[in-house]
């Protein structure tokens, strides 16, 4: 009797270990490595737009034409603007990053919160 309720104990004791699931493992550190290049690629847009001196934008005058392929008769246009003014495009929010290592779905939810532009003149 002692040695059925002595094995009892021990497969009960066994049982409650925890287990480590390796392939959920796996997953999760495969999504925070997708994750983390994600948002170290869209820091790299930022910076870039930065160094570029793209935010904020201000163009004096500009003018400019153009023609489908060449052809006049089938579509061509002029405009030109003046006092062209635009800012906020290096302020990305990155909501949420999420990635499914089975499905092979990335999700990216951004914002950019404080994005304004304005012309003096347009045609």
């Amino acid at each position: 009797m002692k040695a059925i309720v002595l094995a009892l104990a021990l497969i009960a004791g066994v049982s409650a270990v925890p287990q480590r699931n390796f392939a959920a493992g796996f997953a999760k550190d495969q999504r925070n490595l997708i994750e983390t290049i994600i948002e170290n690629i869209v820091k790299l847009v930022i910076n870039g737009i930065q160094a570029r001196g793209l935010d904020p934008l201000y163009v004096e005058s500009a003018e400019g034409s153009y023609t489908l392929f060449g052809l006049e008769d089938v579509f061509s246009a002029t405009g030109s603007v003046s006092e062209l003014a635009f800012e906020g495009s290096s302020n990305i929010v990155i909501n949420e990053i999420t990635y499914n290592l089975f499905g092979g779905n990335i999700n990216l939810d951004f914002t950019l919160p404080k994005l304004s532009g304005s012309a003096g003149m347009f045609k």
